[in-house]
């Protein structure tokens, strides 16, 4: 009887931490959602900005080739 509580208390522990993680989780997850709603911390900016400036590279490029080409 005494090995079954032990055991019982030692998953309910176990279950109980797993929880705990799966919870921070999703409060990263949504903190990181609001914070890109509100423009996004200082390095969201700088890999939007970073994108945004390949899209333009990329954009010239294939203008260039459609350029040589015609």
């Amino acid at each position: 009887m005494e090995k079954k509580e032990k055991e019982d208390e030692r998953k309910k522990k176990y279950h109980n931490k797993v929880r705990e993680k799966v919870r921070e989780k999703e409060k990263k997850k949504w903190e990181k959602a609001k914070r890109r709603e509100q423009g996004g911390g200082e390095q969201e900016r700088k890999v939007k900005k970073k994108k945004e400036e390949n899209k333009k590279e990329k954009e010239k490029k294939t203008k260039k080739r459609k350029n040589e080409k015609s």
